[in-house]
């Protein structure tokens, strides 16, 4: 018997060269679930913060359809109140989307580029179309003291508040459907819809 030392390597080069390959398309397997668990994660930022604006609305069922009473002329005390109400029961709602929206605001400008992180500060707080200032304005509407104006001049401060409320919704609306855009219906369920 020949006592020999010998060392025996656990694999060739050859294993080791596809040990390494099939590490690097682990790793790349890996890359691929973390960038759609970011993309994810991204996309309900974006929903949160789509809903968010969509809160800043202003629709008919809600101050839109008395606003736009008094705007016409056919305003009567009940569309004050209701205003006035609807100002009170809203205010820590809005608020609320203020703050998300403002979070939001650095996320945007990485996503879509500064200019819409600007148009989130156009929405919140615009000297014109911006919800901040139209809730002002409304404020002014249902005081007592505007009240007591003329009911032209009630009538026509209504009309302008109203234009405002339409450009505010008109950007709402562009920079809801930027972070979500509608989805489109497929020809099957177009088909669908206009047979008897």
């Amino acid at each position: 018997m020949t006592d020999e030392l010998s060392i025996v390597t656990p694999g060739s080069v050859t294993d080791v060269a596809k040990a390494i390959r099939e590490m690097m398309k682990a790793l790349a397997d890996l890359r691929k679930i973390a960038i759609g668990a970011a993309d994810l994660y991204d996309q309900r930022k974006a929903r949160r913060a789509a809903g968010n604006l969509a809160k800043l609305a202003f629709s008919k069922a809600g101050m839109r359809g008395p606003l736009e009473r008094i705007a016409a002329g056919a305003g009567s005390p009940r569309d004050f109140e209701d205003i006035a109400a609807r100002l009170a029961a809203t205010a820590d709602e809005i608020k609320d989307s203020f703050t998300a929206l403002t979070k939001y605001k650095d996320r945007l400008r990485e996503l879509y580029g500064l200019p819409a992180a600007m148009e989130i500060d156009a929405i919140l707080y615009g000297p014109a179309f911006g919800k901040e200032m139209i809730r002002y304005s409304l404020q002014q509407l249902v005081t007592s003291q505007n009240r007591s104006a003329s009911a032209d001049v009630i009538q026509r401060e209504a009309q302008s508040i109203l234009s405002h409320v339409e450009e505010l919704n008109n950007h709402l609306i562009e920079l809801h459907n930027m972070l979500v855009p509608p989805r489109k219906q497929n020809s099957k369920a177009k088909v669908r819809k206009n047979q008897p």
